[in-house]
């Protein structure tokens, strides 16, 4: 089961494919300094962004598979999701940059689409601001 924007999709993360990069962003103002020439840094905070491929679970309907594809695309500002992230799980606000998935046929008025859709995610906020001992969303129970 995997949680997208409050609803529970018949689908599973693919073992091997999820890939999280932290992206340590930085505000304007960081940069070389003048006279030292050190570096001053104005953290903005941690962005933990995901690759995966999604893999169509056994109870998942063609309904609900096609679905999850249209959610998955729709230009929206954000979507929820909950990611696996260390020991447990992060619930953060993302938007969806691309979704991918291959066609396979078209047989007896039915079209068949491979069972494995390629999806990334990226963080619209922070989920770790600079001084802060907790990762905003993670929760330890999996």
């Amino acid at each position: 089961m995997i949680k997208i924007d409050g609803t529970d999709y018949n689908v599973e993360w693919v073992t091997g494919t999820l890939e999280q990069t932290a992206d340590i962003l930085n505000g304007e103002n960081s940069g070389r300094l003048q006279g030292t020439k050190s570096m001053y840094l104005e953290y903005i905070g941690t962005f933990f962004n995901t690759s995966v491929q999604i893999r169509r679970a056994a109870a998942c309907t063609d309904a609900e598979w096609d679905n999850l594809y249209l959610t998955l695309a729709n230009p929206v500002n954000a979507h929820t999701v909950v990611l696996p992230f260390g020991q447990g799980t992060i619930e953060t606000e993302i938007y969806i940059s691309q979704v991918k998935r291959k066609f396979i046929s078209r047989k007896y008025g039915r079209t068949l689409w491979e069972k494995v859709y390629d999806v990334t995610f990226t963080a619209i906020d922070s989920q770790w601001l600079a001084g802060d001992e907790e990762i905003k969303g993670y929760s330890e129970e999996a």
